[in-house]
């Protein structure tokens, strides 16, 4: 056997699926030499019905595309079984109408009519058990029932072949039996079969059932029958079925548009989701007869002919009591640019030549449009290709309404046909089976000229003079004056990017380094991202270095600076996300600390560069930075105006970077579409477009509404589907001028109509790749692509690449990216959720594999992933990683994100809320806390009470305690903690005399620890103790303001509890402590020796909050014993470090202690300067205390200054 007879042979096997089994039965007789148009047999009809699909749809419709893909998976099970049973039993489908089914059972040959009666009545019998595994689902949370209930007639029906073979050819059954079956169904219950009289009349007198009328009964049990219907095998005429003729005779029943999707669609992408407008046409005429059928048949051709004209494809026939129904797409299985306008412009035309046929009795049409299931349903051995969603019976309604006439469309439809047609409202309809009423509108008649839309740029940039100048001028000032911020800001499509590449290509030749970073919506949450590649560029490190040359190039950009320890390289080597083990001089520094001051280092050697050559930052899509990057943006920003360097960011006009957020000292950009003289330039220039074709160009023009990304579109749409022919002068003309040109009016619409007329090899990797994201790794794709693929995997992209839809990214490692994130999105969004999940998870998998060294750096996109495929254990898993790695960064809004996923998550697979999830809620509830949220923490905090176990009890309390504190609501911050206090096992001090007597219970420990040193407990009563620490640190900031006794107290318990557990840093700490309530009681020599305790510990383990408490408690000491010289340098390097690392808390307490020391020195214009810092920071934290401090000693010291009068003086305090 030749390879030509081989394809010829996979072909058939593809499309007989689609076809009649009766049908491909006759078609493969070597005896029947022509199809013959009609016919007439002997047997039984079965009609078969699910009840009540459409609110079913509808629900599943609301949940969005999962909610159709969970229905769609099901129905293909449920038909599967279902057909497979009909066939069993000899059943040929003629009709898959999605909810119903057409059944014919021929007489077989040598069987009489009660025997065939007897067989199909078997057969129905057994459909309810067939179908009972899947008759009752949980599907996302509902509990979707499919009953069914089954019509049955018997007699003499006739088959008919409808349509022009120059088209595509249909078979359907009428008749008497027809019409019975589906009478018989309509008096039906679920559960139920109901037979007409004469087929009751042919079974045994055995059966059981009662009369439902003179023509109807209804079955409930009747004489077994030996099923004769012989199991399939390919007989001598089947044989044939390979042969050349029989190919030709089955394609012609395939309709044309969906022939290039049968024969080439992979069967891990049979199905898509797409936004389609449906359109159903009903007419009254009855098909019973030859002359019915000449006359339906006629209209049935016109129909082929007008949706063929407008694109349509043509996908279903029904013929029922609502007399005959066609169904027809726009936009499935390929996309359609108006495919709005294409379906009214199909109804009007039929309207229109309706009156030529007499078959179009009371034509209705309707149309609605929606995102639908596009794809294969039945079994694999018979099937339809249909839509499923909310459209279909929204569309499907309109058509059968009751008292109207005419096109009706739902308001979907007509806010998209816009000005193209004229139609009046009808109202708020009630529609069966769908919930609450409808708005609906008559489609009346078609306006002229029907405008498209949008696509992308190649060549040079034509246009956008005054903004090119415009940045070049803000080079100039940068470049010899200082710093510029400049936002440019426009919508999808208007050309941002464009702009900024260009003036990109144009200053690299003005001697300025120019660096850009690219921020993309998947990456949102991922801290620093947009930093990483930029970083990478400047320090000069490559992928292929290796760690060690890594650190080695970030050590020599730190030596340069001379003022910072080389130590802070490999920090900033890990800030890029590169896995390497950090110094021990910042390995143990708060996270939030090192950011600050790496914050700092990145800063200085930008300010270094800069004063070398000019730098111009570039940040593209800003609207989906991370919150890490932005806070190093804010802080680029306010040093911008000392240094020579131009900030560019880009975005759309989102959120925090709308117009309305531009600062007043930041310059604005704000693209808008092309002035129609502009866009008519554009056209001509770029495309070389006819300009004699003024017509043509002003659809053109007037659909894209000046949008250049839609303009590029439109044409690139034209010249690919061949509208549009280039001259021999180099000109764009269209190929027939007396052809309506049909323009996209949508993005998704133009974007998706490319991709539809791609190969199918390249639909396939251009799927596959939009779920890895906008940056395609070679690897990765290669990874997840079918096996059959993947040698050809390089060609592939290299032809998208040569269709401006993925370029080339970098060579090593091989990446290509999508040319726009608009085209990804598209295509990702046609992807069955089913897909989706699949290639997720594959996706995960093999980062994990791939990162398994450096798992924590990949935990947010393992994250993302792994919640796109509903594998929520590694979700939650994930989540929580990530949501920590961004709060040991001090990241807190992106932490809050990843708790609340971790939340979300793990709520989907444990029933209760343990331990696990009310400590993830605490962690979240001081991520709101530390982010100054604090009605949010509280709330939190309280639902983590829930939770009755000692532990949670002690850290909600303390949680809550801490938010009271930072709104400086005493009296309940210090109950609460109390609370939290007598939890852990010991009782805050009461009257003074019990104060004093556990003072001196707590000074004899202070004692026996300083003598015999520490005593560890149990790993259970250390946790315990450390959360009493943290308690009692925060009721000594109370307590010094209420009770200076309790603040002792509660130092020295704090000091004996650090001494039962091993952590130097909380040691250190209590240790401060202590000495500095030594040198309140004057106890100097005791206040030295913890102080330097203190100190030690804070050196040993490099905690800069630690360092930063020891200097200043060691400047305290110094002024007691009145020697400011040696404490002043002391305050000021804690300052200095609190400053870094952001603790303004204990920032006020030092600038505090600075101002009242300079005071006293009669220092008046530095104390001055001091208290007014107090004051902007106790404004920013709410601390009422020093704020009342800085309204009275500003002015004050403004007064012994000589800048305030006495009287003003008066007034300001």
């Amino acid at each position: 056997m030749n390879s030509a007879t081989e394809s010829i042979k996979d072909t058939l096997e593809l499309i007989r699926p689609y076809l009649p089994s009766a049908i491909v039965r006759r078609l493969a007789d070597a005896n029947e030499s022509k199809l013959q148009r009609s016919q007439s047999f002997e047997g039984a009809v079965l009609f078969f019905d699910v009840v009540g699909f459409t609110p079913t749809t509808l629900t599943l419709a609301a949940k969005g595309t999962r909610g159709i893909d969970a229905l769609q998976i099901v129905l293909s099970n449920y038909y599967t079984r279902l057909l497979k049973h009909l066939s069993q039993w000899g059943g040929a489908v003629y009709q898959f109408a999605g909810d119903s089914v057409l059944v014919s059972f021929e007489k077989q040959k040598d069987e009489t009519d009660a025997e065939a009666a007897l067989r199909v009545v078997n057969c129905a019998l057994g459909i309810f058990n067939s179908i009972s595994e899947y008759s009752s689902n949980e599907l996302l949370g509902e509990t979707v029932n499919l009953p069914a209930r089954v019509g049955l007639a018997y007699g003499v029906y006739q088959e008919f072949i409808l349509g022009e073979q120059d088209r595509f050819l249909r078979a359907v059954i009428a008749g008497t039996p027809v019409d019975h079956s589906i009478s018989a169904e309509k008096l039906a219950s679920s559960g139920d079969i109901i037979l007409s009289s004469e087929l009751w009349n042919l079974l045994p007198t055995s059966k059981t059932g009662e009369n439902i009328n003179s023509d109807f009964h209804r079955l409930i049990d009747c004489e077994k029958c030996e099923n004769i219907i012989p199991l399939p095998s390919r007989s001598a005429s089947e044989e044939r079925i390979s042969d050349e003729r029989f190919f030709k005779r089955c394609k012609r029943f395939i309709v044309p548009e969906l022939y290039q999707r049968v024969t080439n669609i992979h069967k891990a992408f049979s199905g898509d989701y797409r936004e389609v407008a449906s359109v159903f046409v009903r007419i009254d005429s009855p098909l019973e007869s030859n002359a019915d059928s000449k006359n339906f048949n006629n209209f049935f051709t016109y129909v082929q002919s007008v949706a063929t004209s407008c694109s349509g494809t043509f996908v279903l026939t029904d013929l029922s009591d609502k007399g005959g129904v066609f169904s027809v797409l726009f936009g499935a299985p390929a996309a359609l640019e108006n495919k709005e306008a294409l379906a009214g412009r199909f109804a009007i035309r039929l309207l229109e030549g309706a009156s030529n046929y007499p078959a179009a009795k009371n034509l209705q049409i309707g149309i609605s449009t929606g995102m639908a299931y596009c794809g294969d349903l039945g079994a694999p051995f018979r099937k339809d290709f249909t839509a499923i969603g909310e459209m279909m019976n929204i569309a499907a309604r309109l058509a059968t309404l009751s008292g109207y006439s005419g096109v009706l469309i739902d308001f979907q439809t007509k806010s998209k046909l816009a000005k193209s047609f004229s139609f009046h409202e009808v109202g708020d309809v009630e529609l069966k089976g769908v919930s609450g009423a409808k708005k609906i509108f008559q489609l009346t008649s078609e306006q002229k000229n029907i405008p498209g839309l949008l696509i992308q740029y190649r060549d040079k940039m034509i246009g956008r003079k005054e903004e090119l100048d415009r940045l070049h001028k803000m080079l100039d000032t940068s470049s010899e004056k200082g710093g510029v911020v400049c936002r440019i800001i426009a919508d999808a499509g208007i050309g941002k990017s464009r702009l900024t590449n260009t003036f990109i290509d144009q200053a690299y030749d003005r001697n300025v380094e120019i660096l850009i970073g690219y921020c993309y919506p998947y990456e949102k949450f991922t801290p620093f991202y947009p930093w990483k590649e930029l970083l990478s560029l400047f320090l000069g490190i490559f992928e292929d270095d290796s760690l060690e040359t890594r650190v080695s190039k970030a050590e020599k950009a730190l030596y340069n600076l001379n003022s910072f320890d080389i130590a802070w390289a490999k920090a900033l080597v890990a800030l890029m996300g590169v896995p390497v083990q950090e110094d021990p001089l910042t390995r143990e520094i708060d996270r939030k600390q090192k950011n600050e001051r790496l914050f700092e280092i990145i800063l200085c050697l930008l300010q270094e560069r800069a004063n070398e050559k000019p730098l111009a930052l570039v940040f593209e899509d800003v609207h989906w930075i991370d919150e890490l990057s932005s806070r190093l943006l804010e802080k680029l920003a306010f040093r911008l105006s000392t240094m020579k360097v131009m900030l560019i960011l880009v975005s759309r006009p989102e959120g925090q970077f709308a117009e309305d957020f531009v600062s007043p000292n930041e310059e604005l950009i704000r693209l808008k579409e092309f002035k129609p003289e502009e866009a008519r330039d554009f056209l001509i220039h770029k495309f070389k477009l006819d300009t004699s074709q003024e017509e043509f160009l002003d659809q053109i023009l007037n659909r894209s509404g000046g949008n250049p990304f839609f303009l590029e579109s439109i044409v690139h749409n034209l010249i690919e589907e061949g509208t549009l022919k280039k001259l021999e002068n180099g000109t764009f003309s269209p190929s027939d001028k007396s052809r309506d040109i049909q323009i996209p009016n949508t993005l998704n619409d133009v974007l998706l109509a490319r991709v539809d007329r791609l190969q199918e090899s390249e639909k396939i990797v251009l799927k596959t790749a939009s779920v890895i994201g906008r940056l395609i790794n070679v690897d990765t794709l290669n990874h997840l692509l079918p096996v059959e693929f993947r040698s050809e995997i390089q060609n592939i992209l290299q032809s998208l690449e040569g269709l401006d839809l993925t370029p080339l990214e970098v060579t090593d490692p091989l990446t290509y990216i999508f040319k726009h994130i608009v085209i990804r999105d598209i295509v990702y969004n046609t992807l069955l959720h089913s897909t989706r999940e699949d290639l997720h998870k594959k996706i995960a998998s093999f980062i994990e594999q791939e990162n398994e060294d450096n798992v924590t750096e990949m935990a947010d996109i393992l994250a993302f992933h792994y919640q796109q495929c509903s594998d929520f254990e590694k979700a939650y898993k994930y989540s929580l990683m990530a949501a920590r790695k961004a709060r040991s960064k001090y990241a807190n809004r992106d932490a809050i994100y990843h708790y609340n996923k971790a939340l979300e998550m793990i709520s989907q697979f444990e029933t209760t809320k343990g331990e696990v999830y009310y400590e993830i809620k605490q962690e979240l509830a001081h991520a709101h806390r530390l982010l100054g949220e604090y009605s949010i923490a509280e709330v939190l905090f309280k639902e983590c009470l829930e939770n009755k176990s000692t532990l949670n009890l002690i850290r909600s309390y303390t949680g809550l305690g801490q938010v009271y504190q930072e709104q400086d609501d005493i009296s309940r911050a210090m109950e609460t903690l109390e609370k939290a206090l007598r939890i852990t096992g010991i009782r805050p001090p009461g009257s003074r005399p019990d104060t004093i007597f556990k003072i001196v219970l707590q000074l004899s420990f202070v004692l026996r620890f300083s003598i015999f040193g520490s005593s560890y407990t149990s790993s259970y009563n250390a946790e315990r103790l450390k959360l009493r620490c943290i308690i009692l640190t925060t009721l000594a900031k109370l307590y010094i303001m209420k009770d200076v006794k309790k603040f002792g107290w509660s130092v020295f318990t704090q000091y004996n509890a650090t001494q039962r557990f091993e952590d130097p840093v909380r040691q250190s700490l209590a240790e401060c402590a202590l000495g500095q309530v030594f040198v309140g009681m004057n106890l100097f020599g005791p206040s030295k020796h913890f102080l330097t305790r203190g100190r030690e510990l804070a050196e040993k383990t490099g905690d800069p909050y630690a360092k930063a408490i020891s200097i200043l408690v060691q400047s305290a000491y110094y002024m007691m014993i009145n020697r400011s010289d040696l404490g002043l340098p002391f305050l000021h390097d804690s300052i200095s470090i609190y400053r870094q690392v952001g603790e303004k808390w204990d920032l006020l307490s030092a600038l505090s202690s600075g101002g009242f020391l300079y005071y006293l020195q009669s220092d008046f214009r530095t104390a001055k300067k001091y208290f007014d810092d107090i004051g902007e920071l106790a404004s920013d934290l709410g601390a009422q205390l020093q704020l009342r401090w800085t309204r009275i000693w500003s002015p004050y010291l403004g007064y012994l200054l000589g800048e305030m009068e006495p009287l003003e003086l008066e007034k300001n305090c």
